[in-house]
C-alpha cells in the first residue's frame, strides 16, 4: 500500500504527505459528474433507516467522485477494544488510495457528523476510512450550516478561478463549486510545462484558495501534465491538509512539506 507521511487524520493539525507512489487524485482527465450525480451513485448499506437516509443526503451534498459505498456495521474488534459498542460507519473509495480519495472520505465523515447533530436516530459511535479507524468522540464535526454566501459572490470566485487559470496558461479539466452549504472547490488543471507552472505560476492561483473571497470549508487542487498524468495535488479541510507531488517536481512545489528519512529531491528543472 502506498505510504502516507504525516500525522493521523484524527489529529488536530494533520498534514498528509503523499509519496510518488501515491496517486494524487482520481482520474481527472475527464470532467467529473456534478456533485449530486456523483453522490447519487454511492451505495449505502446496513444501518437503520435514519442512518441510511442521512448518508444519502451527505453524499448528495458533498458529491464524492472517488467514494464507492458507505457501510453501517457492528464495530470492529479494534473499536470494541476501545469500548465502542454501537454502530460504526465505514467509508470506502474505489480503486487505489489517492490524495483525492483521502480528502473525499474525510469530507464525507466530517459533513455527516456535522449533520447528525440535527438528525434524530442517525448517530454513530465509530468511523473507518482508508486512513483511520476511531471513535466519533475523536473527530471534529464540520460546521456545514454557518456559511451560505450569496450566489453573486460564489459566481465571482468561480469566474476568478477561471480567469486566473487562463492567465496562468492552464487548461481547466474539472471545476466544481460544491455547497454543503459551506462551500468547497474542486479544481484540476492541465499544463504543458508542469515544472514552470508549479515554480512560477501556481502560487497566484492557489492564493484564491488560501485567501478566498467567500468562506470555504475546504478545497482540492490538482495539476496534470500534457498527457493527463497528475503530477501535483494539494487539499485542505478544517485543521488538516495534504500535498502530493511526483519526486522529480518536488523542488518546484508551491506547497512545502517535510519527509523524514528520505534523500533531498532533485533540483527543479524549471529556471
Amino acid at each position: 500500500m502506498p505510504k502516507v507521511f504525516g500525522m493521523s487524520a484524527w489529529s488536530a493539525c494533520a498534514v498528509l504527505i503523499a509519496s510518488a507512489a501515491l496517486a494524487g487524485g482520481a482520474q481527472a482527465s475527464t470532467a467529473s459528474a456534478a456533485p449530486n450525480q456523483a453522490g447519487a451513485s454511492i451505495a449505502v448499506v446496513g444501518g437503520n433507516r435514519a442512518q441510511r437516509e442521512l448518508a444519502r443526503i451527505t453524499a448528495k451534498r458533498v458529491g464524492g467522485a472517488t467514494i464507492a459505498r458507505v457501510v453501517f456495521r457492528a464495530p470492529s474488534g479494534a473499536l470494541r477494544h476501545e469500548h465502542v459498542h454501537r454502530t460504526e460507519m465505514v467509508v470506502v473509495s474505489r480503486g487505489k488510495q489517492t490524495l483525492r480519495s483521502i480528502w473525499e472520505q474525510q469530507l464525507f465523515v466530517g459533513t455527516y457528523l456535522g449533520l447528525v447533530q440535527r438528525w434524530e436516530g442517525a448517530g454513530i459511535a465509530g468511523v473507518t476510512t482508508s486512513e483511520t479507524e476511531g471513535r466519533v468522540s475523536q473527530l471534529r464535526p464540520y460546521d456545514v450550516f454557518s456559511s451560505n454566501p450569496k450566489a453573486i459572490r460564489v459566481a465571482t470566485l468561480t469566474r476568478n478561478l477561471f480567469n486566473r487559470s487562463v492567465l496562468e496558461r492552464a487548461h481547466i479539466v474539472e471545476m466544481e463549486m460544491i455547497a454543503t452549504p459551506a462551500r468547497l472547490v474542486v479544481l484540476t488543471v492541465r499544463v504543458n510545462d508542469p515544472a514552470a507552472f508549479l515554480k512560477h505560476r501556481a502560487t497566484r492561483l492557489l492564493n484564491l484558495f488560501w485567501r478566498p473571497s467567500i468562506p470555504l470549508l475546504g478545497f482540492y487542487f490538482g495539476v496534470e501534465d500534457s498527457s493527463g498524468t497528475l503530477v501535483f495535488a494539494t487539499s485542505r479541510l478544517p485543521n488538516t491538509g495534504g500535498v502530493f507531488v511526483i519526486r522529480s517536481l518536488d523542488s518546484c512545489s508551491p506547497v512545502s512539506h517535510s519527509e523524514v528519512g528520505l534523500q533531498p529531491p532533485p533540483p527543479c528543472p524549471a529556471q
